[in-house]
């Protein structure tokens, strides 16, 4: 896997969609379908973790991450996401992922304080698959 920067992470996206006429839905659908590919092969070979666990923000980055819980969802992972900023307004196509992801049976939690995020994990199993749906390229401008 290569690491890019976030110039050239912008240009590759932007590229997609102006070159390619890729439109925001399919980029995030092969985000979800490559990210639930990467994190089978390198992570979920054994059944050492209970849920796997995605820290969803209001962005883009959070919509990924949905597209990807939903697709381990349905390879039969039990999956979770924990939604962090609930009472933000989200995109449509954030929307249109969140809705997929329940409805392909990924549970869906509204965090409004660290002391429920933090009652869950000392409350079940004790090994986790944490996913950064946080940060994003628009995180720092």
């Amino acid at each position: 896997m290569r690491v890019v920067s976030l110039s050239e992470m912008k240009s590759m996206e932007q590229d997609a969609i102006s070159e390619f006429g890729f439109s925001e839905s399919l980029i995030m659908e092969n985000v979800g379908i490559r990210g639930a590919d990467l994190l089978e092969q390198a992570f979920l070979k054994d059944d050492s973790y209970g849920e796997i666990v995605f820290m969803v923000g209001h962005g883009n980055n959070g919509a990924d991450a949905l597209a990807i819980s939903r697709h381990l969802s349905n390879r039969g992972f039990r999956t979770r996401a924990f939604i962090l900023f609930p009472d933000e307004e989200f995109s449509s196509e954030y929307e249109s992922q969140l809705k997929m992801a329940k409805a392909f049976g990924v549970r869906i939690t509204d965090i409004k304080s660290v002391e429920s995020l933090s009652s869950y994990f000392s409350q079940t199993q004790s090994q986790y698959l944490v996913v950064d749906g946080i940060l994003g390229t628009g995180f720092v401008s």
